[in-house]
């Protein structure tokens, strides 16, 4: 009884050796880029930062709803050209994003 004990000791250790090695490895692998098209989290704080600011200014006017989702889509607008960028580019990095948390 001790002898097999010992041996399914040492066949667990075995085994969690092999798991820590194989983790390691892919621990320590290359490590993806942003891929291109996406903005990088400096630009992407920069364009949500922007937004922020546009969407606050606007929630303080005294408009309607209607009223101010026009108005916010206009800045948004507004905000991508001053930041040379796109809706559209702003879109897929955002999904980016929140598809690779760090």
């Amino acid at each position: 009884m001790r002898k097999s004990v010992k041996r399914l000791c040492r066949e667990n250790r075995v085994r969690l050796a092999c798991a820590a090695l194989v983790v390691l490895f892919f621990a320590c692998g290359k490590k993806e880029g942003i891929p291109e098209g996406i903005l990088s989290q400096d630009e992407m704080v920069n364009v949500l930062s922007e937004l922020y600011i546009a969407e606050q200014k606007v929630s303080t006017l005294s408009i309607t709803r209607d009223s101010s989702r026009h108005i916010i889509a206009a800045k948004e607008g507004e905000i991508f050209e001053k930041l040379n960028t796109t809706d559209s580019t702003f879109k897929r990095s955002l999904n980016y994003y929140i598809d690779h948390p760090q």
